[in-house]
């Protein structure tokens, strides 16, 4: 059950990555937290989608952004 769940929260995630992704990328400029010729990306770290990751690209350096998500039964 809890793959599943988490495998659902990826999902939306990335489905709201995907459609936000510009808007996310214009508003850390905005905010000073990427620069302008930063480019932003997502990607799948592993083939079960179990993890996912943000990528700032930059011609000198990438930087990443572990993203997890982590289900406990009570």
């Amino acid at each position: 059950m809890k793959k599943e769940l988490k495998n659902y929260i990826l999902g939306l995630l990335e489905f709201d990555l995907t459609s936000d992704l510009e808007y996310l990328t214009n508003d850390l400029i905005e905010k000073d937290v990427l620069a302008s010729d930063d480019d932003l990306q997502y990607e799948w770290l592993d083939d079960e989608f179990q993890e996912m990751a943000i990528n700032i690209i930059n011609e000198d350096f990438k930087k990443t952004y572990k993203i997890k998500i982590d289900i406990e039964e009570e």
